[in-house]
Parts: structure tokens; sequence; C-alpha cells
């Protein structure tokens, strides 16, 4: 048995709108994930479209049109055939291990799981089964760390789908990451901000007697993270049939997560390092709460006279000139709104908008 993907080209419909688009995206059937990789290019696209703000029905422009030419270019062939058949001679004489893979991206993050037989008299197999991805969120994007985090919870969700869907005994479960910080999370018994413990708790509810293990990153699949086109995907031996590490000996494998950190000392320390490594946004002021452009600039213009004074620095930058400490707090303000409320590439294209290195605006 064989199972195959078919994709109907369009030849007419490349100077179309954001809906169109959507079709097209969401014309590619891959219920199994196999192809993940190729369609989340065209799912990038999309995404990159939505947050442009573009209208409905609008057409594209020049750039982004081309680009959307090149995606569909990259699905030369109408008919992708892969084999089914996991072909097992004695299922009473073969163990099976589950093996999902999970890595993320600044743009998204996934999951991938195979199986591995070991079949008496023959050598171990490694199948690829199922794979999901998903693209990072829009506004207020995680840290690569907890974006692996979130890796590992879909990773921990096909582990619990598989098990309850295979017809065969699963010996063992292992979850795959190339991320220590991500694998230490899952362990770690101490307090832990929300977004980490949420997702901690949903990978110990879904997959409680699998074991965590660390990956190295040359040897991790993660391309259902990064994308590939379909050319490229097709010739991943990596992706198709899993790391090489997984038909030797188990004691082969990369080392077990209970040895990446030597004490609890390091973990929580890399903990702290990693998990502020991309730190986001705190507001200085809500300016919904002044009526007007000239109170909020009033009480920035008042607090920066206060740092001036209490700070030997601040008045020697400023020199008590009251015209360059309004710049200043006209400067905080603006920078604060586009940082909040970023203007939309459209936007910046029309205004001909560029960034200034002097005044980070």
């Amino acid at each position: 048995m064989n199972l195959f993907f078919h994709y109907q080209k369009h030849q007419k419909k490349t100077s179309l709108g954001l809906k169109e688009k959507f079709k097209q995206a969401a014309s590619i059937y891959d219920l199994l994930g196999w192809i993940s990789p190729a369609t989340l290019i065209a799912k990038e696209f999309i995404q990159k479209l939505w947050k442009s703000q573009l209208p409905w029905d609008t057409l594209l422009p020049k750039e982004l049109s081309q680009e959307w030419k090149s995606i569909l270019a990259n699905w030369k062939m109408k008919q992708i055939r892969m084999p089914r058949n996991f072909g097992f001679d004695d299922l009473g004489n073969t163990q099976f291990q589950l093996h999902v893979f999970t890595d993320a991206s600044k743009t998204a993050y996934s999951a991938v799981a195979y199986l591995l037989s070991h079949e008496t008299n023959h050598q171990p197999k490694i199948r690829l089964l199922l794979a999901k991805s998903r693209l990072s969120p829009i506004r207020k994007i995680p840290t690569i760390p907890r974006l692996e985090l979130s890796a590992i919870t879909i990773g921990a969700i096909l582990v619990k789908y598989l098990q309850s869907q295979l017809d065969i005994s699963i010996c063992k479960s292992y979850i795959w990451s190339d991320s220590k910080v991500a694998l230490m999370w899952t362990k770690c018994d101490k307090a832990l901000p929300v977004f980490i413990r949420n997702r901690v708790e949903s990978i110990q509810a879904n997959a409680p007697t699998s074991e965590p293990r660390y990956v190295l990153g040359d040897q991790n699949p993660d391309i259902g993270s990064r994308g590939m086109t379909l050319e490229n995907l097709l010739k991943s031996d990596l992706w198709f049939n899993g790391p090489s590490f997984l038909l030797q000996s188990e004691k082969k494998w990369p080392d077990d997560v209970s040895h990446i950190y030597d004490s609890a000392d390091d973990a929580e320390e890399s903990f702290l390092v990693e998990e502020n490594t991309s730190p986001t946004h705190e507001p200085l002021f809500q300016e919904e709460r002044f009526s007007s452009w000239t109170k909020l600039l009033n009480t920035i213009f008042i607090v920066l006279l206060f740092i001036i004074e209490k700070s030997q620095k601040a008045s020697r930058h400023f020199s008590n000139q009251s015209s360059q400490v309004l710049a200043t707090a006209e400067i905080i303000i603006c920078r604060q709104v586009q940082l909040t409320h970023p203007p939309a590439d459209t936007i910046k294209n029309q205004l001909h908008l560029y960034y200034c290195e002097k005044t980070r605006l």
C-alpha cells in the first residue's frame, strides 16, 4: 500500500489576493504531516501576509507576489508517492519503541514521531509515523527555550495519541530535544513561571512514562520547525528514516538528560541565563491613562527632570537644557508606541519609513 499526495497547480491565480492565497495553501491535504516541512513555508508566508494587515481581497504587492510564485514553483510534482507498508513479518517476536523528536525556531515549533522495531533475527527498522508543526505566536513571541518546551508539549500529545491508536504494544517511548533548558524544565521541582508550569504539567499528563532525552542539533530531524522545499525534503534521509544512532546499541545513543547538568546549581544558573536571553519590552507607562498628548509629555518631562536631579551621569548628559529634556521625552513616548504598536510592513513601504540608529525610532 502506498500513500499519495496530490497537488493541483494553480497557473492563473498567483496575482490574486490574500483570500486566494489561503485557499492555495490549504489545498494540500497532509493528514500525517509527512510533508509538513514543505507546507510550513507556505504557512509562514500566509502569516507574513496576515502581519502586513492587507485587506482580504487586495492584490499583493509585486515583491510578495513574486515570493508566492517562487513558493508555488517548488511544487513541481503533481503527485508524491510514499510507501505506507511497515512490513513486519512476526509481530509476536517484535519489540516496538516510540521516538518523538522535537525542535523550535523563531517562526515555528514541531514534533515528529518514529516507530523503532526490533524483530527477532532481523535488523532494527525505523518508520516515520506522524509529524506536527505549528507557527510561533504573532504577538508576544516566547523565547526560544519556551518554544522548545512547547515543541516537547506537542511531542507528548503525539505520544499519547499514537499509544491509543496503534494496535501494537509499545515497550518504551522517548521524547528527544536539543534544548537542555527545556529538558531541565520537565524535571525541575522548583516553582516555575505560569507559561512553563502549564506546559510541564501537560507533558507529564500526556506522556507520564516517556523518557526525555537530549539529542545533538545535527542529529535532530528538526526541519519540521524550519521548513524545506519539497524537492530537498524528498531527499532527506534524516526526516523520513530518523537519526541513524537509533539503529545502534542504546549505549551509543546521546547521553541521558540526567547527565546534562553536574549539579542542581548548574541547572538553575542555565535556567536563569537562557530564560532571559530574549527579554521582552515592558511599557514604561500606560498612554491610555492620559487624556491628551500634552499631559503625557509633561509627565515624562517631570520624571526626566527628577532623574537628572538625582543622577550625576544623567545631569552631565543633559546639562540642564530643558529643550533637550523635552525632546528626549518625546522620543521615549514615540519609542514605546512603536514597540507596543509597530507599523505594518505596508505602512513602512508607503511612507518610506526607516530605522534611525540615533533615536532608535
